[in-house]
């Protein structure tokens, strides 16, 4: 069976439409997690490391030179960075929230914007508010009844908020 096209046509109607790295990024991304899924650990590692050394050998020939997700130039709105950046985009995502988070964040935005267009900027401000939400129940209902280290607490909450541009 090849995954890629399982994976790659499966996926397409679970994703946020508009701009198509926020479509075409998680469904690539998905072929990551199905390598995860079947080979472990060892063969995410490997699907992330070739993505990224594609990216780094191809994505500025294919797609007439560097280029920023968002916004994407027309004709290469298809392209190499769209797919395969997008894809690492969401692979930095999900390390940087961990997967519990990552995995309940993308569900609530895919559930929230199912009927409606997201933009980069939309997706920025659905995660503040989700990560917010999850941060207050985090503090009321999980560290106030659990014993841990406040400085860890302190400095993961700071690093969150100073990526998501709210620490002031």
């Amino acid at each position: 069976m090849n995954w890629d096209i399982m994976v790659g046509r499966c996926d397409h109607p679970l994703h946020i439409h508009n701009e198509m790295w926020l479509k075409e990024g998680p469904a690539e991304y998905t072929g990551h997690l199905v390598a995860e899924w079947v080979g472990g650990e060892a063969a995410l590692v490997k699907a992330v490391k070739d993505n990224l050394s594609f990216i780094l050998r191809q994505a500025h020939v294919n797609d007439g030179g560097y280029q920023a997700l968002s916004p994407m130039p027309d004709p290469y709105i298809y392209g190499t960075h769209t797919y395969y950046k997008g894809a690492a985009v969401m692979h930095n995502l999900r390390g940087y929230l961990g997967d519990d988070v990552f995995r309940q964040a993308m569900r609530d935005i895919q559930a929230d914007y199912a009927s409606t267009t997201i933009t980069s900027d939309g997706f920025k401000v659905a995660l503040k508010l989700l990560l917010a939400k999850t941060l207050i129940h985090f503090l009321m209902h999980g560290s106030l009844r659990r014993v841990m280290l406040p400085s860890k607490c302190v400095s993961s909450l700071h690093n969150l908020l100073v990526a998501l541009g709210t620490w002031m």
